[in-house]
């Protein structure tokens, strides 16, 4: 894609890099933990015809002298919603993978008037767990001691195909430690949001993957039971990285829960 379709903007005094391209209905693209916006860039490509896509980076807290604020996934949250208010979309859906999943479910919850659907991919609504806690705590230590290398290793496993490797480390080159550690902690420190999927405010699509063990598949499942005004959809052998290898699957899926929101 055109790099001529990167940008930045200053809002509340930071300043947010973000891809838009494209025409009609706004939809914003939420990327996860160790991303940016190249990860939603296949999908963009297959959607852009009938929507704009809107793709912001959130790592605008780069700069800032306090990361641990600046982090907080309320925060995001209310950034990206300035940023659609900024540039003219007092409307738009949205779609967050994995950590961009929760920022999501913040915008779903505290701008239900401008939000008009969710689709959520890789995440789920929880807080974390005992075991989960400890995890996070782990990662924290390493990052603290500049062991982001294996880190970023560890979480990209899962993929067989090497060019997307180098993606990741791409995208993770420039994050620095600190912001890393500021987001495990956001992340940590959420609250529970089932009553969101028990009674959403909008349109709700999920998607995710049946081996995604990065996500409590039994919970995911038994809540998606319950909620009966929720789309829900698994992907036969996927794991936590469906949007990069389930891409077109996805952009159809993001497609039809687009069109039944207009309805």
């Amino acid at each position: 894609m055109s790099v001529s379709n990167l940008h930045s903007a200053m809002v509340n005094g930071r300043e947010i890099k973000y891809y838009l391209s494209g025409r009609g209905t706004c939809m914003v693209f939420l990327h996860g933990y160790l991303e940016d916006h190249r990860i939603w860039l296949p999908v963009a490509e297959r959607i852009k015809k009938d929507h704009i896509v809107l793709i912001p980076d959130l790592t605008f807290t780069e700069d800032d002298q306090n990361p641990d604020a600046s982090c907080s996934l309320d925060l995001m949250a209310e950034m990206i919603h300035s940023l659609c208010r900024l540039l003219g979309f007092e409307k738009y859906s949205v779609a967050g993978n994995s950590m961009g999943g929760y920022v999501a479910l913040s915008m779903m919850r505290n701008f239900s008037g401008s939000v008009e659907g969710v689709v959520l991919v890789s995440t789920n609504p929880f807080e974390d767990t005992s075991l989960k806690r400890k995890n996070r705590l782990k990662e924290i230590k390493l990052l603290s001691i500049g062991k982001k290398r294996i880190i970023v290793n560890f979480f990209v496993k899962g993929l067989e195909n090497e060019e997307m490797k180098d993606l990741y480390f791409e995208m993770t080159e420039s994050l620095r430690p600190e912001n890393l550690i500021a987001l495990q902690k956001s992340m940590g420190e959420r609250k529970d949001g089932s009553d969101l999927f028990l009674d959403p405010p909008c349109r709700l699509c999920y998607i995710y993957g049946e081996n995604d063990d990065f996500l409590p598949l039994k919970e995911i499942d038994n809540l998606l039971f319950r909620a009966e005004k929720v789309a829900g959809k698994k992907i036969p052998g996927g794991n936590h990285f469906i949007v990069i290898k389930h891409k077109d699957e996805i952009a159809e899926y993001f497609v039809d829960c687009l069109r039944r929101n207009k309805n």
